[in-house]
């Protein structure tokens, strides 16, 4: 019988259930982990950070048993598996999955199996595990196995010219703001104008950015003003709140709007 996906899920789903629902610390338990960027549940990345695929086993009372060992992942573009020690393969099918390796269980120490960047958007599941009918096949009733999650967003630079509005929380004080931009990895410089502000006109940018957030600030010396922005973005737009630590309208809070020119 050919797997398809929707019967793994079924099969992972009830075999997470029977572990919870009846834990058993007699039970002969080999204890598969695999860790993403030494992350063992949820990890989100952008497409330019690098992913660390790592997997080890406690083989515990089932050291020297027979096994197939497994490590597949479900990827936006269809599954791949591993095989020792030569790399991953594409599946077109869940039955078409091969071993990792076959022979006797035994404690593995941390291995990575996979060290890649530049992977395209989407949700990726990394799955280890082991089954103990050594046939060259998935036996869901004999598996122990692991996983993990990897969210990869789509890089964004935000290096450019963004211009918008800043609107404060005092009402009749609003203006523009222009920001000349470079991002260098999670860093971010450049120089920024505001209009229409009774306190400052300008200054050096200094920020970083992380996943869709950004936090930056910028102030002047001969003004003596200081202004934090922290906001989201998209490729195209960033907005948020920004607030004056320093000088003659310290305190001031309000929102700002930008588009990326």
């Amino acid at each position: 019988m050919k797997l398809d996906k929707g019967l793994l899920n079924v099969c992972i789903l009830s075999f997470v259930f029977m572990l919870v629902v009846f834990p058993s610390s007699s039970r002969a338990t080999p204890a598969p982990d695999i860790k993403a960027n030494n992350v063992g549940s949820t990890v989100s990345l952008d497409s330019s950070d690098t992913l660390s695929i790592t997997v080890s086993i406690d083989a515990g009372t089932g050291d020297g048993l027979n096994a197939d060992w497994w490590i597949a992942a479900d990827t936006p573009f269809g599954w791949h598996y591993y095989v020792y020690p030569n790399g991953w393969y594409y599946a077109p099918d869940l039955s078409d999955l091969e071993p990792a390796y076959q022979g006797v269980l035994f404690t593995l120490s941390p291995v990575e199996v996979l060290n890649i960047s530049g992977l395209p958007a989407g949700t990726y599941i990394f799955y280890f595990g082991v089954d103990t009918v050594m046939n060259g096949q998935l036996d869901f009733g004999d598996m122990y196995f692991d996983g993990v999650v990897v969210n990869v967003s789509a890089a964004v630079n935000l290096t450019g010219t963004w211009i918008g509005i800043w609107d404060s929380d005092e009402p009749g004080y609003s203006g523009g703001v222009t920001l000349n931009l470079i991002q260098e990895s999670n860093t971010m410089s450049g120089i920024a104008t505001i209009t229409n502000s009774p306190c400052i006109s300008g200054g050096t940018i200094s920020g970083t950015v992380e996943a869709t957030s950004v936090v930056f600030g910028f102030g002047s010396a001969t003004e003596g003003g200081t202004i934090v922005f922290s906001g989201i973005f998209t490729d195209t737009t960033m907005s948020g709140t920004y607030g004056v630590t320093s000088g003659e309208c310290a305190g001031d809070t309000g929102i700002f709007s930008l588009t990326k020119q």
